[in-house]
């Protein structure tokens, strides 16, 4: 295998490790102040790494495809109403409000309430990469020497 080929297949491991943390940390936020979240919020997390040989590219994402997770991340400002999707899933299953007319009346209500005054994101994302950043140039410095140790430069 050449020398670029192991460095980037190892870097690109190192990186899926490290974000596959960084998903983990993001899940245990989620987990400890989750009464503000759907399911789909943290059941639509992700982490993804992969090298492209040829430019010579490591590249990776930590994020959900939850639809609501943009919104608890970063925030909503006040203005527009969200969906109605989302607000359903979480009075459904949050707080138990039964399908009918109060889950209905309830959901206008809160979209009214965030169209007004917007809401404060949690950062759960940016908190959980804050938290491992600091690692990550060291374990792909060590990543860089274990693909020079195992490969041929020929």
């Amino acid at each position: 295998m050449r020398f670029t080929d192991a460095l980037l297949d190892e870097l690109a491991r190192e990186l899926q490790a490290h974000l596959s943390e960084v998903e983990a940390e993001a899940r245990r936020i989620l987990d400890d102040e989750g009464v503000n979240y759907t399911r789909s919020t943290r059941n639509g997390l992700y982490a993804t790494a992969e090298a492209d040989r040829r430019s010579f590219v490591v590249e990776g994402e930590v994020g959900s495809r939850g639809a609501a997770a943009r919104w608890a991340n970063d925030g909503r400002g006040p203005g527009k109403a969200p969906p109605d999707a989302p607000i359903r899933a979480w009075l459904r299953d949050k707080r138990g409000v039964r399908p009918g007319r109060e889950l209905d009346r309830a959901i206008r209500r809160l979209q009214a309430k965030i169209a007004r005054r917007g809401t404060r994101g949690s950062r759960f994302l940016d908190r959980a990469f804050d938290g491992a950043l600091p690692d990550l140039q060291p374990r792909l410095a060590r990543a860089a020497d274990r693909a020079l140790d195992g490969a041929s430069l020929l």
